[in-house]
């Protein structure tokens, strides 16, 4: 082996520094540099999006979507990715708010007040059209039990953009064909929709990597659930199959299956351990996780609930998405379609053996680091959508 003085390895351990310092250096001036561009696409943008989010129909302005300096673009939140990308290309992203343009939408039914008779006869409007000449499209994400009464008609469907993120078991609205008919595009997960003309195809973008820190199979309890109490009195519904898989689980030895989530309280099952702060943190602890989707026999409806499973380390008992398999190997997950009742599921999740449990672990991750499991991510949602909203740079 050469030997090297003390003197020389300073000087490389010197140079190396000056390496990494120049290194950092330069990523800080190159994150500065764009920060800055996008503060100054702040000042000059051409026009705007302005979006709606079920989840916080409440929200002003653009509280939800900070630019967030200093965060990798893998580590924020879509909205605030999709404002980014939109400043890119010389447009902004701010909340639609039903307050501002409910005088435009009334329809007669909501008519509570002589000012709302006033405005739904066009008097004392600001404006004739409600769409402010700096935006360029109304988008939204879900509609929600208010925003759905409105009357879309008055805006020209050009400038109205709806993305179905919820099935019809959740918002049934969603899937009425006079609420289609005032949208000129519409993003949804459901494969026998999409036809590429006016309805496009999104994935949820719900892929996590595995989290650290993970118990061993000895350690994990032996099955979980974790969901909402939910209803519906939709035929593909399965609401009721959750209920049914829970309340099996009651007559089993204590130990066998934690039930966790909202609402479940008041049906003081022996098994219902209250709601979490962390579902990864939780879910990681057991073997199995019983992941039934809110709705079953659709084209196309995967949600995080298996991606929640596979970034813990825990294996699904999956039931939802009918053609499932076209997006995720069958190996990374145990079918629910394939027992006939909760008895048969049951005896076969006690007899896999430590090998063939950590044969479907090794199968997720794979998926999870391969090219197929990239359409789950935010980029690849915001890759389908940015085009249609803008043109690109």
């Amino acid at each position: 082996m050469t030997k090297i003085s003390q003197r020389t390895a300073c000087q490389i351990i010197v140079v190396g520094s000056r390496s990494v310092l120049l290194s950092s250096v330069r990523a800080e001036l190159q994150q500065a540099m764009y920060f800055f561009f996008l503060s100054l696409t702040l000042a000059l943008f051409s026009s705007e999006i302005e979006l709606f989010c079920d989840y916080d129909s409440e929200a002003k302005g653009q509280q939800n979507f900070p630019l967030l300096e200093g965060v990798r673009n893998e580590e924020i939140p879509m909205p605030c990715l999709l404002r980014r990308r939109l400043l890119e290309n010389g447009h902004d992203l701010r909340s639609w708010e039903i307050e501002k343009y409910r005088p435009w939408l009334l329809t007669f039914e909501w008519i509570r007040s002589f000012s709302d008779l006033k405005h739904w006869c066009g008097i004392g409007l600001p404006r004739k059209s409600p769409l402010p000449a700096t935006t360029r499209y109304w988008m939204f994400w879900n509609l929600g039990p208010t925003v759905s009464t409105l009357d879309f008609s008055k805006v020209p469907k050009e400038h109205l953009i709806l993305v179905m993120w919820e099935p019809p078991t959740v918002q049934e609205v969603l899937y009425k064909p006079k609420i289609h008919s005032y949208f000129g595009k519409i993003f949804t997960w459901d494969d026998d929709l999409v036809d590429n003309k006016k309805y496009f195809k999104i994935h949820y973008p719900a892929l996590k990597p595995l989290i650290p820190n993970l118990p061993s199979f000895d350690e994990k309890k032996f099955c979980t659930m974790i969901c909402r109490r939910l209803t519906s009195h939709h035929p593909k519904e399965l609401y009721s199959k959750r209920k049914k898989m829970i309340q099996f689980f009651e007559t089993k030895p204590d130990g066998e299956f934690d039930l966790y989530g909202h609402w479940w309280k008041a049906t003081k099952y022996k098994n219902y351990k209250g709601s979490i702060q962390d579902k990864l943190e939780t879910l990681k602890h057991y073997k199995f996780c019983i992941c039934y989707e809110n709705m079953r026999d659709v084209k196309g409806y995967i949600t995080e609930k298996i991606f929640d499973c596979f970034a813990a380390g825990v294996v699904p008992v999956y039931w939802g998405a009918s053609n499932v398999t076209d997006f995720i190997p069958e190996k990374c997950f145990i079918d629910r379609r394939k027992f006939c009742d909760e008895e048969e599921l049951y005896c076969f999740l006690k007899k896999i053996p430590k090998e063939d449990y950590q044969t479907y672990l090794d199968a997720a991750q794979k998926f999870l680091q391969s090219d197929s499991a990239k359409v789950f991510t935010s980029e690849a949602f915001i890759h389908v959508i940015l085009p249609h909203l803008v043109y690109l740079k």
